[in-house]
C-alpha cells in the first residue's frame, strides 16, 4: 500500500508541476485530436456511457473526450491541485457531462460502473500499483475496456525508430 510519506511527495510534486501544464479552455475547443494516443481514447469510448479518467491531473484529455463525445459521462479523479484547474476550464466550457473529483487513486471508490476507463501516465507513480489497479477494476463494466499508458525510457526512442 502507498505510504503517506510517498503519497505527499508525488502529491507535492503534481501540485508544483501540474501535467499536462496549464492551457486555456480555446485550446480545448481547437484541438483536433492528433496526439496519437488522445485519439485512440476517443476513437475507443464512442458509444460508451460512463467513461473515468483516473488521474487526469489538468483534465485536458478529460475536457477534450467530453466535448468530442457530450452524450457520454465523464468522471475525472486526480489527488494534486491541478484538477483545479481542469474544474475551471470545464467551467469555461459549459460541458454539463463531466464531474472531477479530488481524490488519491489509491483511496478513490465509487458504486458507478464505467465503461471504458483510462489510466494514462499515473500507474507507474503509485509503488503498489497492483491495488489500485485491482480496485479501479471493480469499477469496470464486464465487458468494459482499461485503457492503460505507462512511461517507459524506450518509448521516446522506439517512437523515432
Amino acid at each position: 500500500m502507498i505510504t503517506n510519506k510517498t503519497s505527499e511527495k508525488v502529491q507535492d510534486f503534481y501540485n508544483k508541476n501540474p501535467f499536462p501544464g496549464p492551457y486555456k479552455s480555446s485550446s480545448v475547443r481547437v484541438y483536433k485530436g492528433t496526439n496519437r494516443y488522445i485519439s485512440f481514447m476517443s476513437k475507443n469510448i464512442e458509444n460508451s456511457s460512463m467513461v473515468l479518467d483516473a488521474g487526469c491531473g489538468t483534465g485536458f484529455i478529460t475536457n477534450f473526450l467530453a466535448q468530442e463525445h457530450p452524450d457520454t459521462h465523464f468522471t475525472g479523479v486526480d489527488f494534486a491541485d491541478s484538477i483545479n484547474h481542469a474544474i475551471k476550464i470545464n467551467a469555461e466550457l459549459g460541458a454539463t457531462n463531466i464531474k472531477f473529483i479530488k481524490n488519491d487513486l489509491t483511496k478513490f471508490k465509487t458504486n458507478k460502473k464505467f465503461d471504458v476507463i483510462i489510466c494514462q501516465g499515473v500507474l507507474h507513480h503509485i509503488p503498489d500499483y497492483t491495488q489500485t489497479l485491482e480496485r479501479l477494476q471493480t469499477m469496470l463494466q464486464h465487458n468494459g475496456l482499461f485503457i492503460i499508458g505507462l512511461y517507459h525510457p524506450w518509448g521516446k526512442a522506439l517512437q523515432r525508430l
